[in-house]
């Protein structure tokens, strides 16, 4: 009779964790772009990423720094104060 093979505890750890890890970095990132507006000229003089509250803008300035090293430089903004 053939014994199965089991897939080692620590495997299905590492796994589980990377997906949630993924999960949650795609979560940030999607939300980037669903809670925010690229505006630029003729309306400003720069590229601006809109935000609706300042604690957002905050939360997503390391995605406005790599989103500037793609397209030029964008400068986070929000639209109302909390």
């Amino acid at each position: 009779m053939a014994q199965r093979r089991r897939t080692p505890d620590a495997l299905i750890a590492a796994v589980v964790l990377l997906s949630l890890a993924l999960a949650a970095l795609g979560a940030y990132v999607g939300g980037y772009f669903a809670l925010s507006v690229l505006r630029g000229p003729p309306s400003h003089d720069i590229l601006v990423r809109d935000f609706p509250h300042r604690w957002q803008a905050e939360i997503y300035s390391p995605l406005v720094k790599v989103e500037s090293l793609v397209r030029g430089q964008i400068e986070p903004s929000w639209i109302a104060e909390p």
